[in-house]
């Protein structure tokens, strides 16, 4: 019997390992995956060579989604923490403040 670092005992034994390209992240988890891989190597998802324009273009429109959500979410908790609640020292509900003080229109 052949075993291998993941204590398979065939070893013919494959799997389609598949990630997305949306960041580091995603390919880091499926490159320790890549020995059990069919031909050992990891499929990226989105870019994959003969994806359609269409696919392309869909993964594009998710991608920038993803990353807009992920930005505000670090915005949110650097205004907000869920013990504590606001925080009106961040720097950045302080350059709101300022921006929208500076947007009312002068009295006089």
């Amino acid at each position: 019997m052949v075993y291998n670092r993941f204590n398979m005992k065939e070893k013919n034994k494959r799997a389609w390992v598949v990630a997305a390209d949306m960041g580091y992240g995603h390919q880091r988890t499926a490159y320790p995956l890549r020995d059990i891989a069919f031909g050992e190597k990891v499929i990226n998802a989105n870019s994959y060579h003969g994806i359609p324009k269409k696919d392309r273009n869909i993964w594009e429109q998710t991608r920038s989604l993803y990353e807009v959500v992920s930005r505000l979410k670090r915005v949110a908790a650097q205004i907000y923490h869920p013990d504590s609640g606001i925080n009106p020292d961040s720097k950045i509900l302080q350059a709101i403040n300022s921006f929208l003080n500076d947007q009312e229109p002068k009295k006089g």
